[in-house]
């Protein structure tokens, strides 16, 4: 934790942005963009006071310490890390899940066992719930297709696709029965 808290303390000192303590003082480039009090960045990593002078022993031989360093970089200026940005950032990351969750259960779905099954089903409702109260609206394909037919095959392509639907929900509910049933006895 020390060492992500230097990071941090690092980036914000590249910035300008960072809240010396009493007695630290923010050091400045003869062009005058903020420098880095390496001493500093030591206190904060929590190294005792004899070792505040070897920041470049220490710390900066360190390839985690550079990693979070960039990582922190990253999200500063990561424009999905804004607070505005966070129903695209769910978005984004459902997106990315849901995928992962319909390749498990298109490619392998021997390797679930039906619990399993419910729980992702239920998981996906609720991740689409909690997407629209975040006011995104979640990626529809389904209604882009259906908005490209003509009125006679989008009349007809609904249909079907209502009906699996429901064929699909009635063997979730009845697989619910018969789990209720079995946990009873």
């Amino acid at each position: 934790m020390g060492v992500e808290a230097a990071a941090i303390a690092y980036v914000q000192m590249e910035n300008g942005d960072y809240r010396y303590p009493e007695g630290a003082y923010r050091q400045w480039n003869e062009d005058g963009s903020p420098n880095i009090n390496k001493r500093e960045l030591m206190r904060r990593a929590g190294y005792s006071p004899g070792s505040l002078d070897h920041f470049d022993e220490y710390m900066g031989t360190q390839n985690e310490f550079w990693e979070l360093v960039e990582l922190h970089r990253l999200r500063r200026t990561d424009p999905m890390f804004r607070r505005e940005q966070e129903s695209q950032l769910w978005t984004a990351l459902g997106g990315e899940a849901l995928r992962n969750l319909y390749e498990r259960l298109f490619y392998s779905p021997h390797s679930l066992s039906t619990e399993q099954h419910i729980k992702i089903v239920k998981l996906i409702l609720d991740a689409g719930i909690t997407l629209n109260k975040l006011g995104a609206e979640a990626p529809e394909r389904t209604k882009g297709l259906l908005d490209s037919l003509d009125p006679e095959s989008r009349t007809k392509a609904m249909k079907g696709y209502e009906e699996s639907l429901r064929a699909e929900l009635n063997n979730i509910e009845s697989l619910k029965r018969a789990h209720s049933a079995a946990d009873r006895e």
